[in-house]
């Protein structure tokens, strides 16, 4: 199972990092998308290391973008050299490693008529994003998984749905939304008004860990733990009402309440704030304020999710489920009923660069966590981008800036000559030891790419 970068930094592609999107409401129909033709071909060749082994890195990929179709294919291969030369066992010795070929496909762009996206999910986001928010299907180093996004928007409502691995599903859902008043008054300025119904579940979803006579998690032959799992998930209703939109400033307060099965319920209330100084100049802000009971998480489909949901938090004796909705697994300080709050912010500067900040914080230790996000794509000569995400990170003696429970990827790429670039890429993600734990599991790739872009 290859190494499969946070953010779809693939090595060799022109591809650039995907940071968090823009705050999320409910979509609406949107024009048709330019038909021209415009794509890339190219590859790579470099050289890296992958926890403690070192690895000739090849990479082939084209992508083409009809305007409302696009599609992307790859031959990623990792030459082992340390130890002897081979192929790294590890990227395809499951079906689903082989939909990594399949880089993404894609039908119109989201908040169209209709959206779809087969591919690795990069900071996917469901309604509000109080249930599912910057989700990524591909955090552990040896699992791949092809997801899927499938939206449709209509004036008078839609939906939005998620998988996370068409060749084996387990965490799916989505949201469907009406607005009632466009059946007897589409003109009206009170058709604004949504209503949403959420459900993002995990029918799959590990319940409790099976441990050795030491109390380690069992490693399972195919580096995963072993445990009993159970179906569940989240329920949520939700309500928005754009107050103010204009050419340069919009206005939309929400609330959701959202219920865990087998767990409690959670309110959010917020507003997400639009600053368009220019079309390519602008700010999204979200801010939001959470009232938490003790047996739920708010985003309990995070970034993390794909290895939290087996130990909450990172390296803990916990499943997710069972940490949320057992309190008796928890020490008192983890505490996670009361109060929380949720602030976002999405700055655009003229399309030369791009931050994204993320905070949040509630009742009890170990509940916070933020995310950022930076990147530079403009520029013809250099390219530079990086994503941070770290979460549980404020219990006694932690640090907002060191590496534990943190994923992080960083990437640039140096004009050398005609289509040749020199890049250089930085991942940190997780890998589950033999101790039953999960452990960061650094990598790290330099070499030569070529694109030719048509």
């Amino acid at each position: 199972m290859k190494r499969t970068p946070i953010l779809a930094l693939l090595f060799g592609s022109t591809a650039f990092a995907q940071t968090a999107p823009p705050t999320t409401t409910t979509p609406s129909a949107a024009g048709a998308a330019s038909s021209a033709l415009s794509g890339m071909a190219g590859g790579g060749i470099g050289f890296g290391k992958i926890g403690d082994d070192y690895y000739m890195k090849f990479m082939l990929a084209t992508e083409l973008d009809f305007g409302k179709i696009g599609f992307g294919i790859q031959v990623p291969l990792n030459l082992k050299v340390t130890g002897g030369v081979e192929l790294r066992k590890e990227d395809w010795d499951e079906i689903s490693d082989y939909g990594k070929i399949i880089r993404y496909f894609r039908y119109g762009h989201k908040r169209e008529t209709l959206y779809v996206r087969v591919g690795e999910l990069s900071a996917a986001s469901i309604g509000h994003g109080t249930i599912l928010h910057n989700f990524y299907n591909n955090v552990d180093v040896n699992h791949y998984r092809l997801g899927v996004q499938y939206d449709m928007s209509f004036k008078w409502g839609g939906w939005e749905t998620i998988m996370d691995n068409l060749l084996g599903p387990s965490v799916f859902g989505g949201r469907v939304f009406l607005k009632p008043i466009s059946w007897f008054a589409p003109n009206s300025y009170f058709n604004r008004l949504a209503f949403g119904l959420s459900f993002i579940g995990d029918v799959k979803a590990p319940n409790v860990l099976a441990t050795t006579s030491t109390g380690a998690p069992v490693v399972t032959a195919e580096q995963t733990t072993q445990s009993t799992t159970t179906a569940t998930g989240v329920i949520g209703f939700d309500v928005e009402f754009p107050i103010f939109e204009s050419k340069i400033y919009d206005l939309i307060p929400y609330a959701d309440t959202n219920f865990m099965i087998g767990g409690g319920p959670g309110q959010h209330i917020g507003f997400i704030q639009k600053f368009k100084f220019h079309k390519n100049f602008g700010l999204d802000m979200r801010l939001e304020y959470r009232i938490l009971s003790n047996n739920y998480l708010p985003t309990y489909f995070d970034s993390t999710y794909m290895v939290t949901r087996d130990q909450y938090p990172v390296g803990g004796t916990a499943t997710k489920y069972g940490f949320t909705t057992r309190p008796a697994s928890r020490t008192p300080a983890q505490d996670i009923s009361g109060s929380g709050f949720y602030g976002e912010g999405v700055f655009n500067i003229f399309n030369l660069v791009l931050v994204t900040f993320i905070f949040e914080d509630a009742s009890g230790d170990g509940n916070a966590a933020f995310t950022a996000s930076a990147k530079v794509p403009a520029l013809k000569a250099f390219q530079v981008g990086a994503y941070y995400t770290k979460r549980n990170f404020d219990q006694p003696g932690d640090s907002l800036f060191d590496f534990k429970n943190a994923l992080l990827v960083a990437e640039a790429r140096v004009k050398m000559y005609g289509p040749l670039f020199f890049g250089a890429l930085f991942t940190r993600q997780w890998e589950l030891a033999d101790s039953g734990k999960y452990e960061p599991n650094d990598s790290f790739n330099v070499g030569v790419q070529a694109a030719f872009n048509f």
